[in-house]
């Protein structure tokens, strides 16, 4: 049984490490990234939904991860934006709210103000448009997640221009 449990923290430190090295090819300013910014955040994804929880959910590791698609939300390329809700859709739904909530706190209320941002500057082009439709999709899969008594807030945080915080 010592050798089954020395076994499975190696492969768990080995796993954060293959991970912190995905996130350590990720340089911010762009001036020496290994890979674009779609496999990286692909990566990361893959890493949250094959590897367990005692991985992804490090904090350091999970927050670093978290910031990465801040940094793609972020982005004035549509290709890293689409591409980046479509991920958080499915992290979003992940099962394991250890998995899942951090990146819901942390991220959904910048992707409903990404959402109003659209009111004042509509798409011009079709990429643009395709960010909007599902930065909408992944919106109302928030809404169908949160608790029957958090929705209200949560409908009233979306068409309120001023919002800061969602109800979770």
């Amino acid at each position: 049984m010592a050798q089954a449990e020395k076994s499975q923290t190696a492969w768990t430190q080995l796993l954060c490490s293959a991970l912190a090295t995905i996130l350590d090819c990720w340089d911010s300013d762009g001036a020496q990234q290994e890979l674009d910014e779609v496999s990286l955040l692909t990566a990361i994804t893959v890493f949250i939904f094959s590897t367990s929880p005692e991985v992804t959910t490090i904090e350091c590791l999970q927050k670093r991860c978290i910031e990465k698609f801040n940094f793609a939300l972020e982005s004035k390329d549509p290709v890293v934006q689409l591409k980046c809700y479509q991920l958080l859709f499915s992290i979003f739904q992940c099962p394991n709210r250890a998995v899942s909530h951090p990146y819901i706190h942390s991220l959904a209320s910048l992707i409903v103000s990404k959402l109003q941002e659209t009111e004042k500057t509509k798409p011009e082009t079709v990429a643009e448009l395709q960010v909007v439709q599902e930065g909408i999709k992944v919106v109302a899969a928030l809404i169908a997640l949160a608790k029957e008594e958090h929705r209200k807030c949560l409908h009233h945080a979306i068409w309120c221009t001023d919002c800061k915080k969602l109800c979770w």
